[in-house]
């Protein structure tokens, strides 16, 4: 919504204009579309819930992203699409689950 286009086209303008290793656009229920040097892809949750309140869920999602990248030791240009998928995923299920309960910190 910020550029006024769909994630690819937001994803392309924040990897090549802005300079950004990794871009994730998150879509809610839908997942979640990543750029980068590896390639691009959707990801979404393992579950499928039914979201009480998804405050934080953004917060969640990134904390987890970061997280679990340092994890790997590599610089974010060394991670495969299957590892920076497998992380996504972990990411979307990660925010998915926050959102089970009211209040984003609980």
């Amino acid at each position: 919504f910020i550029f006024g286009v769909f994630e690819k086209e937001a994803a392309d303008i924040l990897y090549n204009d802005f300079g950004c290793k990794v871009v994730f656009v998150t879509l809610g229920a839908e997942g979640c579309y990543c750029k980068f040097s590896g390639g691009s892809f959707y990801a979404k949750s393992e579950r499928d819930v039914i979201p009480k309140d998804t405050t934080g869920a953004g917060d969640i999602f990134t904390g987890t992203a970061e997280a679990l990248m340092l994890l790997k030791r590599q610089s974010i240009s060394e991670l495969t699409p299957g590892e920076m998928k497998e992380i996504t995923i972990k990411a979307c299920t990660a925010a998915t689950l926050s959102t089970l309960q009211q209040g984003g910190m609980v």
